[in-house]
């Protein structure tokens, strides 16, 4: 008679077992890959590192480094995975650019923040620009209350500083 207990929980199976094992061997490969800059910023414990400054090391002969591999993979059974695949997707995400502006946004910015001498300046540096339409777009822009009038003047002002600069 077969007694099957609903409240035991199943172990899991032969092809779990090594599909686990060739995920952590996976990630340990991607560990591996890392610039040692890299691997010193991720939280690991001491003998996986060994192994892996160990796998770096090695030549590019394949048996090698596939046993260094299954080592690093059995030493992966003790981490933490979702923890370092979070560092790791954090590493591998681009960092966030730094917008770059164009003279023309920059001019743009200072004749409306900035008092008449900063037009001068401007002037100095493209002299084809209309020192009147230039007083006349910043006063604009200094008497403006609302927003949308506001950046309305500040894309006028951009266009017409983009055209000579």
């Amino acid at each position: 008679m077969i007694d099957n207990d609903t409240n035991q929980t199943a172990e899991p199976s032969k092809s779990e077992l090594k599909r686990t094992a060739h995920a952590q061997q996976a990630l340990g490969e991607q560990l591996a890959r890392l610039a040692t800059r890299h691997l010193k910023t991720l939280e690991l414990p001491e003998a996986l590192l060994e192994a892996i400054d160990e796998f770096q090391r090695l030549p590019k002969s394949h048996l090698a480094r596939r046993r260094q591999l299954q080592l690093i993979g059995k030493l992966m059974r003790d981490v933490n995975q979702t923890a370092i695949e979070r560092q790791l997707q954090a590493l591998e995400a681009p960092a966030p650019s730094r917008q770059e502006f164009t003279p023309a946004e920059i001019w743009t910015e200072y004749v409306i923040e900035a008092d008449a001498s900063v037009i001068e300046s401007l002037l100095h540096l493209a002299p084809t620009l209309d020192r009147q339409k230039l007083r006349q777009l910043q006063r604009n822009a200094s008497k403006a209350n609302e927003k949308t009038e506001r950046s309305k003047i500040r894309r006028q002002l951009h266009t017409y500083i983009s055209k000579y600069l």
